[in-house]
């Protein structure tokens, strides 16, 4: 059967694997039924309200870039599914023309999360004593290191880190810097 004259909505609507469309603004014009039942339905919003806030500004640059260059690519992103966990996935997208000018943007979830997962604190909820303590955790610090680095008593510190374990719901120091790097929390 020739694709000329083909309406592809109806058969994009069928595709199982989570579809969308995005204005040259970045707003959701389309979403597929898989797209809608993964990420609930977006459609009339900017597409950063489905993305991780840790990973909106990367997407939005490289969102800016398809559109002024034109082309096609496969990433990675993560994305808050319909439950409000996050989850890794797969995208692949191409850009959209109309009459030789960008339009647009067409994209297709191509690995769905394997497991989602909720963010234990958004990054904006870490003080940012936290975050600095994490960052010297994730760096290897000790405890009189980063009391030396951050000019602070080792008994304030070592509060700086329980506070910090029970936020992220961590046992252990490593078990918080690997929930961090998983959520993206690290800089």
């Amino acid at each position: 059967m020739p694709l000329e004259g083909q309406q592809l909505k109806p058969v994009l609507e069928r595709v199982t694997a989570p579809g969308f469309a995005l204005d040259k603004h970045g707003n959701v014009r389309w979403q597929n039924g898989a797209a809608i039942d993964l990420l609930g339905d977006v459609r009339g919003s900017r597409f950063t309200v489905a993305v991780a806030p840790m990973d909106v500004d990367r997407l939005m640059n490289r969102f800016a870039s398809r559109i002024a260059d034109g082309g096609d690519s496969e990433f990675d992103a993560t994305l808050i599914m319909t439950n409000g966990s996050v989850a890794p996935c797969g995208l692949s997208s191409t850009v959209l023309h109309r009459d030789g000018e960008v339009v647009g943007l067409f994209g297709l979830i191509t690995r769905p999360p394997a497991h989602a997962h909720t963010t234990p604190v958004a990054p904006e909820r870490l003080t940012p004593r936290q975050h600095e303590v994490l960052q010297l955790l994730a760096g290897g610090a000790t405890t009189d290191e980063m009391a030396e680095l951050l000019h602070l008593s080792r008994e304030t510190i070592r509060n700086h880190v329980q506070a910090l374990l029970r936020r992220l719901d961590a046992k252990t120091r490593v078990e918080a810097v690997a929930i961090a790097r998983r959520d993206a929390l690290l800089h």
